[in-house]
């Protein structure tokens, strides 16, 4: 059933989508999605308008044919729910505030004393797509963590009065650097976060997000979302050879035999690629050492183009209505960790010595550069969402889900931006998705699996 995008003008303190049987609400004020079916739906609706609880029950009780207190009582469970969502988020949002405006007169303490003080950076620059941005570092600590990641794209050979002139005309560049007890983010020279050391997964998403905003040319409100996830994308050439449809077929008449488990003929045929036709992306998500990093770097091998590996930026699109949300790429190089590498050697045999040196150390990260056309920055459509998982006693298994039963799930590994516009963006885009789980140790048949579709 294809879901209905509502959105409730009450002030938008809500709006919500119709799936099947069940109304999934995405709350304004506490930007949480929440799931209802009738009659507690209706009774939410009615609250929010500020009807009397009185009136509402009279409501059930004709509508639903309930008795008198048993409409009351649930009546009163929904209006109880309703307000301690309410009232959290009055709490939180209060401290928020505090907290925001501390870190705002931090902030321009920490500005005011860093524009005394003289820093060298560690420079490098680089050429993404079109875009030329110069990566400053002001500390070796930093540019070990981050360069890596988009080493492939630097200017090597670019002499030191060339590099100065083309970040001059350019005026794209990233600073980031430490102070004691912070890590801090300046754009185009000019300061623009500050973290405390002990939060440095929000000062890395943060430096994501930051570069995102030059390469795509986008400001922060111009995002729907980013998730935690892995995206790849099989470019289309045009019509394929008979020969290689034919074998396409047979792989997949294979797989239907046991290896894809609740997908009817039509939904196969739905999931073929076309002869010629739109590229699209494959979303692949899990629990950190799922192994998304691990999938795409295989898949990659196999001239998939990697979109990201792990920072999925997804863009509002200028009319929710008409047009579908794009996947932007964030090309940074695929960061493999030590358990990997040997699941990667068939396909990357340079990694040997990775493997080597990564048996004598504990913690072992490396980093594999992207291939094919890597700095590509053109947005791509979504075609599926996966949640994976490595499982040495299943081969491959791919099995069709639940869009509310896994939504949840979707959201553990998501930010959704706090505005009606995105929030409604991500409801219809999400339900208009497949989701899939999809198990597998088996990397051939995980090549032939993905290939089929």
């Amino acid at each position: 059933m294809q879901p209905i995008l509502t959105g409730m003008d009450i002030s938008k303190k809500y709006s919500h989508l119709v799936v099947e049987d069940t109304y999934v609400v995405w709350l304004k004020r506490v930007h949480r999605f929440i799931q209802f079916k009738e009659p507690a739906f209706f009774v939410f609706e009615q609250c929010m308008t500020g009807t009397d609880p009185q009136v509402i029950a009279g409501y059930c009780r004709k509508r639903y044919d309930l008795p008198a207190k048993e409409a009351a009582r649930f009546v009163r469970e929904i209006i109880s729910e309703t307000k301690k969502l309410t009232k959290a988020e009055v709490k939180v949002k209060i401290k928020k505030e505090i907290v925001n405006q501390n870190k705002v007169e931090a902030e321009d303490k920490i500005k005011a004393k860093a524009a005394e003080e003289k820093r060298k950076y560690y420079e490098h620059l680089c050429r993404i797509g079109g875009k030329t941005i110069l990566f400053r570092y002001g500390d070796e600590v930093m540019e070990g963590v981050f360069r890596p990641l988009f080493e492939q794209f630097e200017l090597i050979k670019v002499k030191a009065e060339t590099k100065a002139k083309i970040s001059g005309e350019t005026g794209e560049s990233i600073e980031l650097f430490s102070r004691k007890d912070a890590w801090c983010i300046g754009i185009n020279g000019v300061e623009v976060h500050s973290f405390p050391e002990e939060d440095w997964e929000h000062f890395h998403g943060a430096v994501y997000t930051e570069l995102l905003n030059l390469l795509h040319g986008k400001k922060l409100e111009e995002w729907m979302g980013v998730f935690h996830a892995a995206a790849v994308v099989q470019e289309k050439k045009g019509r394929r050879d008979e020969g290689t449809l034919r074998r396409r077929d047979l792989e997949t008449e294979r797989l239907r035999d046991g290896e894809m488990e609740g997908l009817r003929d039509g939904e196969m045929e739905g999931l073929r690629d076309e002869e010629a036709g739109e590229n699209q992306a494959l979303i692949f998500l899990g629990e950190s050492g799922a192994g998304k990093s691990t999938v795409a770097a295989i898949l990659m091998a196999q001239g998939y183009r990697v979109l990201t590996d792990d920072f999925l930026p997804v863009g509002i699109p200028k009319n929710a209505v008409n047009n579908t949300p794009l996947i932007y790429p964030m090309p940074a190089a695929i960061s493999v960790k030590k358990n990997a590498i040997p699941i990667l050697l068939p396909w990357y045999p340079e990694m040997e010595e990775e493997a080597i040196f990564a048996a004598e150390e504990e913690e072992y990260e490396t980093y594999l550069p992207l291939s094919g056309n890597a700095g590509d920055l053109s947005p791509i459509p979504a075609k599926a969402i996966f949640f994976i998982k490595y499982d040495p006693t299943v081969d491959f298994r791919l099995t069709r889900e639940s869009n509310l039963e896994r939504m949840n799930a979707f959201l553990k590994q998501s930010w959704i931006a706090n505005n009606t516009a995105a929030a409604e963006a991500f409801l219809k885009w999400y339900f208009s998705l497949p989701v899939y789980s999809l198990v597998y140790s088996d990397a051939e048949k995980l090549i032939n699996g993905l290939n089929s579709l």
